[in-house]
């Protein structure tokens, strides 16, 4: 618990000293995604510091600080089917001295490589690395070995599987500077370190492009001014570069973040303090030189402590720029988001994301999809809970922000994760229950699809109706899913444009109306939803004659003797009215019409029976036919 309250205290102390404005805020047009319920993968009640590394093969691999030995030590736990099960957490780092800051990374090959601060005295940072999936891990190695020790490990893997790892060494002794040693080997052997910085230096940053050059970002500076500094190899880290600071003579608050893109260009976002703003570095040129971009452009606030903050960087496969942070300018403390297609020489005007209030800790990510996803904490609940939202139309427009942790206790500091298949993974610290602090796990779910329309009748008489129902193979999102309905002939059988799932069902009704038909008319009911669709005929049958009436049914042969005769349907006639044939079983004696019109919209019509004076009383069938439908009745004459 104590590990959860100091994440939770780092975000509080960030929202007393942030205040921000509002600025046209993103329409909420799109679904919300789908996730799977929350898992809890450690279970313990003892965990916090979660990281996650997923490999080309979808597999999870998740690690963070458990305190159930009776000290921090580093767990590692894996899913190799998509997160419906994880395996049993392992402790990877095993030393009673205690570990922190756990750093994971997979290779191509499907390598799984850790690193950790360990409580040595002094601290070093060890690595260890799974060859079999998780199921075993190599004894911690120091890769540090610096006597005045070393914190703060970051690490990257690059295409060819090196193992790239920077950290602070002496960083309790002026100047603590950045340095970097690196496998070619799997971890087998690690270079001697080589020191990246020459100034005091935080916070270290590794990003390695497809070329294979090594970049380093920092910050750097002794008690303020702070500035982000940068060097590169291009030797596989033999040499680096001297050290340059990128941020210019602006004050620069610990916390900046780099990205690279397919070309190898530069991206680094860090924010000013106080009265500060969001800024991009940017190099087109292997880092030679950068320029400078304000994405925020805030000239001042309501305090002298206004600022945004917290700035996360995220690149899409079409190169643009995606950046969202915390901003607290006008009150209450949300989540911010702009967009750069233009290599970062400009920014649109940010967009509110969560309009919530309570906002803090966000991650961002982009799938290969091209989708936009950012996490966050936020206590707008009344507990922290962690909240997401997706946009997948470049930013123009985000899902509403659903809360995915959902629970009665406390959950924060969330960190995300895209797979191949732009799946979104996320992990968050939660307190369930009293004061147990544990690490659970969502991933999102392929959108519901449309896996039948069904109608029920499928046949009806024109001018009753049908019901369909529409059915998905998976319970709907929050919000319900909307299927749009279609007929081939509306105006026959007529259908609503949509109809709602509602949330967690996994079908809905709708009404088909119909009309009067003459002839048998066949009607295609049609529901599409997210590229699904499903179809059903419905028959639209005319009435059939369901009775002949006379009255009266006996009579006296004759002039005077004459009846009423009424045929009946079992549903309105349509346009044009229904013609029914009429005829005699003794024309000689009675005689009728050859036919009669039940009017449209009508179910019924009388015609005139006549009969002649007969020498013997006798009983004549009078009969009626419409749509392969017959029936009658017999007229009794008397003289």
């Amino acid at each position: 618990m104590i590990l959860f309250k100091y994440f939770l205290r780092q975000s509080a102390k960030r929202a007393a000293i942030l205040t921000s404005f509002l600025v046209a805020s993103p329409l909420f047009l799109q679904a919300q995604v789908l996730f799977s319920p929350p898992a809890n993968i450690s279970n313990d009640g003892h965990s916090g510091d979660q990281q996650i590394a997923i490999d080309p093969s979808g597999n999870i691999s998740v690690v963070w600080l458990d305190s159930t030995p009776g000290y921090y030590a580093v767990f590692f736990s894996r899913s190799s089917d998509g997160g419906a099960t994880f395996s049993s957490p392992q402790n990877l780092s095993t030393d009673p001295n205690g570990s922190l800051a756990p750093q994971i990374a997979v290779d191509p090959s499907g390598g799984i490589n850790v690193v950790w601060e360990d409580s040595t005295s002094p601290n070093d940072i060890f690595f260890s690395r799974s060859s079999d999936g998780g199921a075993t891990f190599s004894t911690p190695k120091n890769i540090s070995n610096n006597p005045a020790g070393a914190i703060n490990p970051y690490l990257a893997v690059d295409s060819g599987g090196n193992i790239n790892v920077v950290w602070v060494g002496s960083p309790r002794t002026v100047p603590s500077i950045i340095f970097f040693s690196r496998s070619s080997d799997g971890g087998a052997t690690f270079s001697t370190p080589i020191a990246v910085s020459t100034y005091p230096s935080y916070g270290p940053l590794v990003a390695v492009d497809f070329a294979g050059n090594i970049n380093v970002a920092w910050i750097e500076g002794l008690d303020g001014p702070f500035h982000v500094g940068f060097s590169r190899s291009s030797d596989g880290g033999a040499t680096f570069t001297a050290p340059k600071q990128i941020s210019g003579t602006s004050e620069v608050f610990p916390g900046p973040r780099m990205a690279l893109d397919s070309k190898g260009n530069i991206y680094v976002v860090w924010y000013t303090t106080p009265n500060g703003n969001i800024y991009l570095s940017y190099s087109t040129d292997g880092g030679a030189t950068f320029s400078n971009t304000n994405i925020t452009n805030y000239s001042g606030g309501p305090t002298p402590s206004s600022s945004p903050s917290g700035p996360q960087i995220a690149i899409d496969s079409g190169g643009n720029i995606n950046v969202a942070w915390e901003d607290n300018r006008s009150g209450p403390l949300d989540i911010f988001f702009s967009r750069s297609s233009d290599g970062g020489a400009t920014f649109p005007t940010p967009q509110n994301l969560s309009n919530m209030g309570g906002a803090a800790d966000l991650q961002i990510a982009t799938g290969l999809n091209g989708s936009i996803n950012i996490v966050w904490q936020d206590s707008t609940p009344g507990n922290s809970q962690v909240f997401f939202t997706q946009s997948s139309d470049g930013g123009a427009s985000f899902s509403t922000p659903q809360n995915l942790s959902n629970d009665s206790g406390t959950a924060g500091n969330p960190v995300i994760a895209m797979d191949s298949t732009s799946n979104v993974n996320i992990l968050w610290m939660g307190s369930t229950s009293g004061n147990n602090v544990d690490v659970f796990f969502s991933r999102s779910e392929p959108p519901p699809t449309l896996i039948s329309l069904g109608l029920s009748p499928s046949t009806v008489t024109g001018s009753s109706s049908s019901t369909g129902t529409v059915t998905l193979n998976t319970g709907a999102p929050s919000g319900g899913v909307v299927v749009s309905l279609s007929s081939t002939n509306a105006g026959v059988a007529a259908v609503p444009d949509s109809v709602t799932v509602p949330a967690g069902s996994t079908s809905a009704s709708f009404t088909v109306t119909t009309t009067p038909v003459n002839t048998s008319t066949p009607v295609t009911i049609s529901g599409s939803y997210n590229g699904s669709a499903e179809t059903a005929t419905l028959t639209v049958t005319p009435p059939i004659l369901t009775s002949l009436t006379l009255n009266p049914s006996i009579v006296i042969g004759g002039p005077l003797g004459s009846s009423t005769g009424t045929v009946t349907l079992s549903a309105p006639a349509a346009a044009g009215g229904a013609q029914v044939a009429i005829s005699s079983g003794n024309p000689s004696a009675v005689t009728v019409p050859s036919t009669v019109t039940v009017p449209a919209g009508a179910t019924s019509a009388t015609f005139t029976v006549s009969t002649s004076v007969i020498v013997i009383s006798t009983s004549v069938a009078i009969s009626a036919s419409y749509n392969d439908t017959a029936q009658s009745a017999n007229l009794d004459i008397f003289l």
